[in-house]
């Protein structure tokens, strides 16, 4: 069913904006504007496909809520007489209270608050599943609490995909032979090393440098060896060498 609205929010923003190519931005939001205005499926190829599998889920608890909207609430019966009981009996007074004012914000702050509380746990659960489809081990989801999840919505959607790309290239690195976390490992602890504070990207350059440096070590070890056999006086023939 096609729509003249819908809502767009800053997290597909973000997690297009992480896509390197205008190419692969635009085919982001164009099967989100498909799929938010016309109902259509049009599920990108590639890495655009990230910020599109990440604002499905949402799209679709929001035109659930439309459509309850639309039916209304539940009918009222005509000539129907509440009662809760009490009626025959008379109220008591209490004359502490009399003339105290009652807080006209005290139930609008509990209600305030209980909305707050709500809207968060709903945004942490949809992050995490969006978060969930990403992640290549689809092991021990029971195990991550609902704390965890809305730590994991206070770090942001953007910062955990880029976590999530970053940890699936270091095991492409590694040429296949380690196996991914657990879901649960992950996305409990794992993930805070592939953060932008805490992330060292593994490079062909950094492990030549350390090669180099073993090598250096073993180089210094040799010269010595060779200074102090002069120190002693010994005469080395051409073919001299040590036996380390």
């Amino acid at each position: 069913m096609e729509r003249e609205s819908f809502i767009f929010y800053r997290s597909f923003f973000e997690g297009i904006e992480i896509l390197s190519t205008p190419e692969e931005k635009w085919e982001a939001v164009k099967a989100i504007l498909y799929y938010g205005l016309k109902d259509i499926d049009k599920s990108p190829e590639g890495y655009a496909k990230i910020p599109y599998i990440m604002a499905k889920p949402q799209i679709e608890a929001n035109k659930c809520r439309y459509e309850n909207g639309k039916k209304g609430g539940r009918p009222k019966k005509e000539n129907q007489t509440i009662t809760n009981g009490f009626e025959n009996k008379k109220p008591m007074v209490n004359f502490e209270n009399k003339n105290k004012k009652p807080n006209e914000n005290e139930n609008v702050n509990e209600n305030e608050n209980v909305n707050k509380n709500t809207m968060c746990k709903a945004e942490a659960l949809a992050l995490f599943e969006r978060l969930w489809k990403l992640y290549p081990n689809k092991k021990g989801k029971g195990q991550v609490s609902e704390t965890q999840k809305k730590r994991l919505l206070t770090i942001g959607e953007s910062a955990l995909v880029k976590a999530i790309e970053r940890y699936k290239t270091v095991l492409l690195q590694d040429g296949g032979w380690r196996k991914p976390q657990n879901g649960s490992t992950f996305f409990n602890s794992g993930y805070v090393d592939y953060l932008d504070e805490n992330y060292e990207p593994y490079t062909e350059n950094s492990l030549a440098t350390e090669e180099m440096k073993n090598i250096g070590e073993y180089e210094s070890e040799f010269d010595r060896r060779v200074r102090e056999s002069k120190e002693r006086g010994e005469t080395l023939p051409d073919d001299e060498y040590f036996d380390f």
